[in-house]
């Protein structure tokens, strides 16, 4: 079976991953499917597709002629885990590496980081992986306005940083160069003592 997904089916993911980090509350509505469209730069039909997968998921409800309303992050977290359950890690693996190719040699420190993760998910059970912890960062962090590069955030935690909610936007999957400012929500997966290993490093600068 591909492990390549369609169109549809990346915007699904990527709109779950924002549910699921708390970018969007429950209740709210998010674009229409003409609105979501013009931001993935796709046909209306694909958007539709798109909202159908998580429409069926009970993620997001459809109300005609007023947008897509927000259900359950629980069920967003679960169709992510579900998802990268049926993606097999073989397949992802492949999926990086042909992608990075097109990096220079600038890249391949994130080349690194990446294959790190993948190999960490081989031996973390999946439950924990998609359904991320959260940090405030305040002026007490040792580390405010380094990159997470620079201060090597996953060899010193062990945690892995899928978005940072900034005062008006929220990052999804931050590079290397992002910098941690005062203020900041830091979304993390990790196993289950990450949140232990993450505070104490970002308040204390001491990694084990």
């Amino acid at each position: 079976m591909s492990n390549t997904l369609s169109k549809y089916q990346q915007i699904a993911v990527d709109i779950a991953s924002k549910i699921a980090a708390g970018y969007y509350e429950i209740g709210s509505k998010i674009y229409t499917r003409t609105a979501i469209a013009s931001q993935y730069e796709v046909s209306s039909e694909t958007a539709r597709r798109a909202i159908a997968i998580l429409a069926e998921k009970k993620i997001v409800e459809t109300e005609k002629g007023s947008g897509v309303v927000i259900k359950s992050a629980q069920r967003a977290a679960e169709f992510l885990k579900q998802h990268y359950q049926v993606r097999s890690v073989a397949g992802l693996k492949n999926d990086l590496i042909a992608a990075l190719k097109q990096y220079n040699a600038a890249e391949d420190v994130l080349k690194s980081k990446i294959l790190e993760l993948i190999e960490m998910t081989e031996k973390m059970h999946a439950a924990t992986l998609f359904v991320p912890y959260e940090i405030q960062i305040d002026e007490a962090c040792v580390y405010i306005g380094c990159s997470i590069g620079e201060i090597n955030f996953w060899n010193r935690t062990m945690a892995t940083i899928v978005g940072i909610q900034k005062k008006d936007c929220l990052v999804v999957s931050p590079g290397p160069y992002a910098q941690l400012e005062d203020g900041d929500i830091v979304y993390y997966v990790g196993d289950g003592q990450a949140q232990r290993r993450v505070t104490r490093f970002l308040y204390e600068g001491k990694s084990e």
